[in-house]
């Protein structure tokens, strides 16, 4: 490749050159940004940070938002098949997936739902 992968900052990510120039910078995490990566396969950036989060980028942009029920998301990472794997500070790894045949239940997506509230209104108080 033309440019070195990325490297992140307190709350944004930045890609490089080879040669060392700043080609894009990425902003959208509200805190700390611990971990970025490259999909295998794809165009698309991954990251994740203190503030819940699970950042996904495409072209730059970022295209979609996972929160987690948990204080951090502290390390990603993007898989062979297109899922994305998130270890948090509540000790859970959590596997995200657009594979129809391995999507969670009705119930299932509604209780994470739920935690990912009840976590956002634990930490607002």
């Amino acid at each position: 490749p033309q440019h070195l992968s990325l490297c992140h900052f307190p709350s944004s990510l930045r890609r490089w050159s080879v040669s060392g120039d700043c080609l894009q910078t990425y902003c959208a995490h509200n805190a700390f940004v611990y971990s970025v990566r490259l999909v295998p396969g794809s165009d698309l950036i991954i990251s994740s940070g203190e503030d819940k989060s699970i950042r996904i980028w495409d072209g730059g942009e970022p295209s979609q938002t996972i929160f987690i029920p948990a204080q951090s998301a502290w390390s990603v990472c993007g898989l062979q098949n297109g899922d994305i794997v998130c270890g948090s500070s509540d000790g859970v790894a959590r596997v995200f997936t657009k594979d129809s045949s391995r999507v969670a239940s009705h119930s299932e997506i509604e209780t994470f739902d739920q935690h990912v509230k009840a976590s956002e209104e634990a930490a607002s108080k």
